[in-house]
């Protein structure tokens, strides 16, 4: 498996069934997350994107929005260093423009500090929509490529995930089945697992299930078995 995707759902249903603020969830599952970040790099995957913040989640009351918000900002600042001392290249994809000068500088000098490290590379995807990405790419791709045809490869080349491998295997917590416009054009031939669990109950343990699960399936890329392996 060379890229693993996380869609970390279910902090607001786990922070209702402990009768606990919303943002109380969010912060339990930003520690799930060190956790399990820290799991994927030790399992060798070399690429973990994960969906912090939607294009879509600016819909949810301003004090859940601006409580967000300052926890991403928190744990940006406080784990940075943590990710660098573990050789962990943090990129951070979406559509900045909503956001002021002290988080672009905050998104850049994370950015820079982890530019040096060559192990796992965590795309955290902050104010990102899959179909936003693709007609953005659509547009970049008629810019850069004036009077040509334009192939899968330039407009893969002009895309947010331009560093990025497709995705192998997607993971849901919280019991949806749906992918929510994240990585829409990488999440082609990606297997599933939807896990009941809520993202902050959501354990080492459990990411070894998921994994077990996808080495046991056999990945046909639109072809036949004997062309493909169970473990790609």
């Amino acid at each position: 498996m060379k890229h693993l995707a996380l869609i970390m759902d279910g902090n607001r249903r786990w922070a209702r069934a402990n009768k606990l603020d919303t943002l109380m969830g969010h912060d339990r599952g930003a520690s799930t997350l060190k956790s399990i970040v820290r799991a994927v790099a030790e399992q060798g995957v070399p690429f973990l994107s994960v969906f912090a913040f939607s294009t879509e989640n600016w819909r949810r009351s301003p004090e859940e929005v601006a409580g967000l918000l300052q926890l991403m900002r928190k744990f940006l600042m406080s784990q940075t260093q943590s990710l660098v001392n573990e050789n962990v290249r943090l990129v951070i994809i979406g559509d900045r423009t909503a956001f002021d000068k002290g988080f672009l500088e905050l998104f850049e000098m994370c950015e820079a500090a982890s530019a040096h490290c060559t192990g796992l590379v965590l795309t955290v995807a902050i104010n990102y929509g899959g179909q936003q990405d693709l007609v953005h790419a659509v547009g970049e791709a008629q810019k850069q490529f004036p009077n040509e045809e334009i192939s899968s490869d330039m407009l893969k080349s002009c895309m947010m995930t331009s560093h990025l491998p497709p995705v192998d295997l997607l993971i849901r917590t919280g019991g949806e089945k749906r992918v929510s416009n994240f990585l829409l054009w990488d999440l082609s031939y990606c297997e599933f697992y939807f896990s009941d669990k809520l993202w902050p109950d959501f354990s080492d343990e459990d990411l070894k299930h998921a994994f077990a699960d996808f080495y046991h399936r056999t990945r046909r890329f639109g072809g036949d078995v004997s062309s493909t392996s169970k473990r790609v």
